[in-house]
């Protein structure tokens, strides 16, 4: 993430949105936006703190706020999983044979 301020004074800081403040379509702020990612407070770096699987969920929304005290901008990061092969084949016999 990133935002210009044209005055640079105060500098600019981010966070995720509180979770008493999003609405219900996007995710729990202290949940997903805490325990998943993580945001530099001073360079609105998003950063993954766990890995991501995209058969228990394939996309999340996250409200970051940016702010210089005196103002305050909002926006929603959309972070979609891509599928890969990560399940190990599952045989039904310990042995096969074939001519």
């Amino acid at each position: 993430m990133s935002a210009n301020d044209v005055d640079t004074n105060p500098a600019i800081t981010y966070s995720f949105v509180n979770a008493g403040q999003n609405e219900t379509e996007f995710e729990d702020a202290s949940d997903v936006a805490t325990t998943i990612f993580s945001i530099d407070k001073f360079s609105g770096k998003v950063i993954l703190q766990k890995q991501l699987d995209y058969e228990e969920r394939q996309e999340y929304q996250l409200r970051i706020l940016a702010s210089d005290t005196a103002h305050v901008a909002e926006t929603t990061l959309t972070i979609r999983v891509s599928d890969v092969n990560d399940n190990y084949p599952i045989f039904q016999q310990t042995a096969y044979h074939s001519s």
